[in-house]
């Protein structure tokens, strides 16, 4: 019984303290808020979702902004052990998001079923199905700017 209990502390723990970085709660979900005027060259964050798989989802400044706020930057998202995912967007000096490129998978065991990466100038999509024995489970990685941020879900 006291294994239990040290467990569940332990568990509830981890959980509460899982999340790092700049972070901001949005319906449950951490979230990164990067800020292409005075943004790190790179954030990340990881949480466990409510499946109990740990996450990690990243940001990263790929060139120097060549004007204000103009650049390229990497999206990425993974669940370590089961599949990681990212992919780079080029945000133009209008705080637009111009292009997507570099769809990338990997998946040290299962497979994807389907994917998609769409665009607009405000945000970034990319829709996936992770297939692992006979469960499928449905991910999203979002890059959204806003407010002169990139926030990515």
């Amino acid at each position: 019984m006291k294994k239990l209990i040290v467990f569940c502390f332990v568990v509830f723990g981890l959980i509460g303290s899982a999340v790092t970085g700049h972070t901001q709660e949005k319906n449950d979900t951490p979230v990164i808020v990067y800020s292409l005027v005075d943004g790190a060259h790179e954030e990340s964050i990881a949480y466990v979702d409510e499946s109990g798989n740990l996450i990690q989802i990243s940001v990263e400044q790929l060139s120097s902004p060549t004007r204000v706020n103009a650049g390229t930057y990497r999206i990425s998202k993974s669940s370590p052990g089961n599949w990681s995912v990212s992919y780079d967007i080029r945000v133009n000096s209008n705080r637009q998001i111009t292009s997507t490129a570099n769809l990338s998978f990997t998946t040290p065991r299962g497979s994807i079923t389907s994917r998609s990466l769409t665009h607009t100038a405000s945000r970034a999509v990319c829709n996936f199905t992770y297939r692992y024995g006979l469960v499928n489970s449905n991910q999203s990685l979002t890059a959204t700017i806003s407010n002169g941020k990139i926030v990515i879900t």
